[in-house]
């Protein structure tokens, strides 16, 4: 009898499951097929998919190569469901594979929701009732259809899935469900962390500390199990979570308790005092923001508030007939989670900032919540009844199936699916991509005939030793998808702090339109030393912008349109109009064309990603800032990798050996440090002494800008640090340096209002040495030869008054004291043989002999470099963070460079794989793979510490 109750259960089941797809089906038939293409960030998706197919890396080892200048994969957060989608694109076209992996992913939710709805109603119909609605409430596919965050919107599945192994534990008390829990939270953690943080683990929190169980669970084991959860889950993907705890941290001391994420903000400042709670800000925004509540229940199907409000009835009845009142609190963490639900709306709409989610995606976990919910109430109905009878629960179960069954044909015959589809068509986005052809695609094969029509026939798309330079992100989008040519820029920003990203937006403003003339009062002439200075060192061969586009977007600069080869408009039919239609509703329009518009850059100014170098080298021994202000200075005199390499270093000088050092052709020390003073000018002695050329400027915060035991390398024994004067009182004593400086011109000797501080000697200057200019009478620029070499000392901490005024004078005279150390003419790169094997390994060989080799790819840790299989040491270069690669070497020979990654990030991956491992034992094998030897290794190690403790006491 046992074995056909669960036959026909099955049975039922599969009915249940097919009603649920025949519900769901216009709907993903709808987006499968839809015409453009819906979804923002789409291509985005289809980018990362298509890079992974080609460069499919299991180990942290895979390098992004064609956006910013690269960098490593895993510094992407969301990048996890990348994977499946790439492994299963190798076999399927690339755009079907990732719409069926948004709409599979979709089918895996509804899935783990009947799961979790038969699992607290025991009903099949009812659960399947419960999900249909679901399907079919259109708060569900904002990150689908509206943003396009196809990671975000795949792992909202991991939130009916948590219910279910949280049910079934509750209802079981068997540990494997709580450990498949503990794995399930890890892995939405890695998928998406914001929407992990904000309700998978909410989802698993509320019932293990709130629920009912089969045997009574004291407060602390609750506690404890909660504690266990999020420590696995954190530790599992820490890939992601690695910066969470601290960021709580630094967000709870800024008052930002619920918003450990640090994501979104409010249009309206909370304040709270006395009187009570008030909203400032701009209230058109305030009133906007809170509209956003009501969305909660416009496009939630509203079948389910009817089923809630019986299920309120129910409650009730059921309360009233139960012989175990206690009973009723097992739907509180249910009620509790669609409670927080609304709340979490509610609270980031009216200013309180909770686990905020952009609100496309702020909607979708309350239709789920709800209907499970309405689930738990009906199963405590269904356990109410039958613990008066057997037979009342019989009725229990035939009154809940007969409104279900009613339930299912409302929706099927109510044209509920196509209301759905109505109001997401009203509330969808298309793909950003322009132009608007792409998004009008059916399918990859059209996507790739559109390919050659997007271009022009002089642009090589295969080269990928130079780059393309478009400011229209519309464009950035989808370039990758379709071409293997890197770009300057990228759709998502750099993997590094805004505190490092100003040479990106100089190099913006220097080469696209005239803003840094416009807008920051450049003159054109340093605007465009600049745009020279950032092409050539960014191997910018092409452009694109100009267009008419939805997205702001610009031409090269206006003043280097001499330098400009090719330039062509391309035009390719077909847009989506939204307005501009005689029906006043979006239309396709296969007669309208859009442009885009490239240009191509002569050779003579562009070097290419890889190539030898002939120019000579110097080392910046300073912090970033002090860096940054050298190459702001450079760039205004475009004196790129064509006239000089400048390295920085920011380490201990002590971390130099003399061989290092002796491959340079200067030194620049500025806000410089070391461990050991002696050692260290002991090394910068000998390099002087040698031949070498130091510039070393103690006016920023550095030992020798104030102190008392000057080293004999410079040439005078004391210094004091401290302002003279507002205003210049300067004395030139060499014209050579001088010669075409202005002196008046330059920006004043101020900061924020206060003196400009000089470091000077207070002790007499040695007899050699040449005082090149004194402030006040105090020297604040010496030369001195010192052995075969220069030193060039500064007081004036004069780059960054040059960074910090943008004074051209002053950045020509900076020039002049390099000049004074080295021959800054012209070199040509050498070009060579370059072979991009695949993202993280490259080789290259020189045509022509070479001082060292350029690869202008950002030098995250670990690259290695070989020289016909011998690894050799290379150094961050140019103007950008962490820097481009640069190899010294005068041999000839294959130079290679693979990016292995470093072994931090192979910790972690081990770490992860680890706790994968050891939770899949425990959840499907109770520990007898591994559990069972770590439980046995815990309590040997226990004993042994407690016969140490007890040696110890004696």
């Amino acid at each position: 009898m046992k074995f056909l109750f669960r036959i026909g259960s099955l049975l039922l089941h599969i009915v249940a499951l097919v009603l649920v797809g025949i519900s769901f089906w216009p709907v993903a038939t709808w987006y499968f097929n839809h015409r453009p293409i819906l979804g923002v960030d789409f291509y985005n998706t289809v980018t990362f998919v298509r890079f992974l197919k080609e460069n499919l890396e299991i180990l942290p080892r895979g390098y992004l190569y064609f956006w910013f200048a690269g960098s490593p994969i895993d510094t992407v957060q969301v990048l996890s469901w990348f994977y499946p989608m790439a492994f299963v694109a190798k076999f399927y076209p690339l755009i079907e594979t990732v719409k069926f992996f948004a709409l599979a992913g979709f089918g895996g939710l509804l899935f783990f929701l009947y799961l979790t709805a038969y699992r607290l109603s025991r009903n099949h119909l009812l659960s399947a009732l419960i999900t249909a609605m679901v399907a079919m409430s259109a708060n569900m596919y904002g990150s689908l259809t509206w943003g396009g965050s196809l990671p975000y919107f795949l792992n909202q599945l991991y939130f009916p899935l948590m219910l279910w192994l949280m049910a079934s534990y509750l209802a079981s008390g068997n540990s494997r469900w709580y450990w498949a829990g503990v794995l399930v939270l890890g892995l939405a953690y890695l998928g998406h962390l914001a929407n992990a943080g904000a309700f998978v683990f909410p989802a698993a929190a509320a019932p293990l500390f709130f629920g009912m169980r089969a045997r009574r669970v004291k407060i602390g084991q609750r506690i404890g199990e909660v504690i266990v959860l999020f420590l696995g889950g954190y530790l599992l993907a820490y890939r992601v979570t690695q910066g969470f705890l601290s960021g709580l941290i630094v967000h709870f001391l800024e008052g930002k308790i619920l918003n450990p994420y640090g994501l979104g903000a409010t249009v309206g400042k909370i304040g709270i005092s006395k009187e009570g709670i008030s909203v400032s800000g701009d209230q058109t925004l305030i009133t906007v923001e809170r509209s956003h509540f009501a969305v909660l229940f416009s496009d939630t199907n509203k079948l389910l508030f009817w089923l809630i409000a019986v299920a309120v009835g129910a409650l009730v009845l059921g309360f009233l007939l139960d012989r175990h009142k206690k009973r009723i609190f097992s739907i509180l963490p249910w009620v509790i989670l669609a409670g927080y639900s609304v709340v979490h709306v509610l609270a980031n709409a009216y200013g309180f900032p909770i686990l905020p989610q952009a609100w496309y995606r702020a909607f979708w976990h309350f239709p789920i919540s709800l209907g499970v919910a309405i689930a738990a109430s009906a199963g405590y109905l269904h356990s109410a009844f039958t613990s008066r009878s057997k037979f009342g629960g019989q009725i229990a179960f035939s009154i809940i199936t007969l409104a279900a069954i009613g339930g299912l044909i409302m929706l099927q015959s109510g044209g509920v699916a196509q209301n759905t589809i109505s109001l997401l068509e009203q509330k969808s986005s298309p793909a950003s991509a322009h132009p608007e052809a792409i998004n009008l695609v059916r399918n990859q094969a059209e996507l790739d005939e559109l390919k050659s029509k997007l271009i022009p026939t002089w642009l090589d798309i295969t080269n990928k030793n130079y780059r393309l330079y478009t400011s229209d992100a519309q464009v950035n989008v989808w370039w990758n998808a379709l071409f293997d040519l890197p770009l300057v820029r990228g759709y998502l920003d750099p993997p590094v702090g805004t505190g490092f990203q100003g040479n990106h937006f100089l190099l913006d403003q220097a080469i696209a339109g005239d803003g840094l003339v416009t807008n920051f009062k450049y003159s054109e002439s340093a605007a465009r030393q600049m745009a020279l200075y950032y092409i050539d060192w960014y191997g910018v061969r092409y452009a694109e912008g100009g267009h008419l586009s939805k997205s702001p977007n610009k031409g090269p600069s206006s003043y280097l349109t001499d330098l400009l080869v090719q330039t062509e408009d391309v035009e390719i039919p077909g847009a989506y109009l939204l307005y501009e239609t005689k029906s006043g509703k979006p239309e396709v329009r296969e007669d309208v064309g859009q442009f885009l518009k490239y240009y191509k850059f002569t050779d003579q100014i562009v070097s290419p990603i890889l190539s030898g170098s002939n120019a000579p080298v110097v080392v910046c021994m300073c912090d970033w800032a002090a860096y940054e202000s050298l190459t702001k200075i450079l760039s205004l005199h475009n004196l790129n990798s064509r006239f000089l390499v400048t390295l920085f270093a920011d380490k201990n000088i002590d971390d130099f050996t003399r061989d290092e050092l002796r491959q340079f052709d200067g030194l620049i020390l500025s806000n410089y440090r070391y461990k050991q003073k002696n050692r260290v000018f002991t090394l910068l002695t000998d390099y002087v002494e040698a031949g070498g050329k130091l510039f070393i400027d103690t006016g920023g915060e550095t030992p020798e800008g104030q102190s008392n035991n000057i080293p004999e390398l410079l040439p005078f024994r004391s210094t004091e640090r401290r302002g003279l004067g507002k205003e210049w009182d300067l004395t030139p004593t060499a014209a050579d340096i001088f010669s075409g400086i202005d002196l008046t011109a330059l920006a004043p000797p101020v900061f924020s209002e206060a003196e400009w501080k000089f470091s000077y000697p207070t002790s007499d200057v040695k007899s050699d040495a040449k005082i090149l200019l004194r402030q006040k009478g105090k020297p604040i620029l010496i030369s001195t030869k010192f052995g075969q070499g220069i030193v060039l000392w500064s007081g004036m901490n004069l780059a960054y008054h040059v960074q910090y005024y943008t004074n051209q004078v002053e950045s020509q005279l900076y020039i002049n004291l390099l000049k004074q150390m080295l021959s800054l003419s012209e070199r040509p790169p050498v070009l060579g043989s370059a072979q991009f094997k695949n993202a993280r390994q490259v080789n290259f060989s020189p045509e022509g002999t070479t001082r060292g080799i350029l690869f202008k790819e950002e030098f995250f840790d670990n690259w290695q470099v070989k020289i016909d299989g011998r690894r050799v040491k290379a150094y961050a270069a140019g103007p950008s963070f962490p820097g481009f690669i640069y190899v010294p070497s005068t041999q000839a020979g294959q130079v290679s460079f693979t990016y292995n990654g470093n072994s931090r990030d192979y910790m972690i991956w081990f770490m992860s794989s680890l706790m994968i491992i050891i939770l899949l034992d425990l959840s499907f094998f109770h520990g007898v793979l591994i559990g069972v030897h770590i439980s046995h290794l815990a309590q040997k190690s226990q004993k042994w510490m407690g016969k140490w403790w007890e040696k110890e006491e004696e």
